[in-house]
């Protein structure tokens, strides 16, 4: 299950975990810049109900907070290259 919540107390190193994991678990497709409401499954229901886009809406904006603007990207780069090169040795 994906974890949606970025603690209100969380560090920068908790911050980079959470969202690391996030990516993980949600996949390539994530992108900072699109909305949760956005998301949708391949049959077209959304993926987010609207109280999990609140709250991804509530950390996601908690995130840059804590990390400021730039750095949230280059952590998601760093996974997506990770997650691109370990699906090319499989």
């Amino acid at each position: 299950m994906m974890n949606l919540v970025l603690s209100a107390t969380a560090t920068a190193d908790e911050a980079v975990l959470w969202l690391q994991q996030l990516i993980r678990d949600f996949g390539l497709g994530f992108h900072l810049d699109s909305a949760p409401a956005d998301y949708v499954r391949p049959d077209g229901t959304d993926y987010f109900t609207p109280d999990e886009c609140a709250l991804l809406n509530q950390s996601l904006d908690h995130l840059f907070l804590i990390l400021g603007e730039e750095r949230p990207y280059d952590v998601c780069a760093d996974v997506a290259f990770t997650l691109l090169a370990r699906s090319h040795r499989a």
